[in-house]
């Protein structure tokens, strides 16, 4: 989870870039990708706070998210803590 232009979730891995210079795909948080929010930064700020930094999580967290019926993966973010949960279709 990187928190920097905006606050996204990505993966870090060592790789060429893609051929079509897209960059790595990301996962932008409500109301912080830089290409469709005007005010990206200020919601980045409130969530993430003015410095840039980033959140490692192993690959293991994650394997409970790939379930077809999840449709939403949420990160509660505290001063303390990062809480991964979801949401699952109705």
């Amino acid at each position: 989870m990187v928190g920097d232009h905006g606050v996204s979730l990505m993966a870090w891995c060592h790789r060429d870039p893609p051929a079509n210079d897209e960059g790595i795909p990301a996962a932008y948080a409500t109301g912080c990708n830089p290409a469709v929010d005007d005010d990206f930064y200020e919601n980045k700020v409130a969530i993430w706070g003015d410095d840039d930094g980033a959140e490692y999580f192993e690959l293991a967290c994650f394997e409970a998210f790939l379930d077809p019926a999840i449709i939403e993966v949420i990160a509660e973010v505290s001063p303390r803590q990062i809480l991964l949960k979801s949401r699952s279709a109705p």
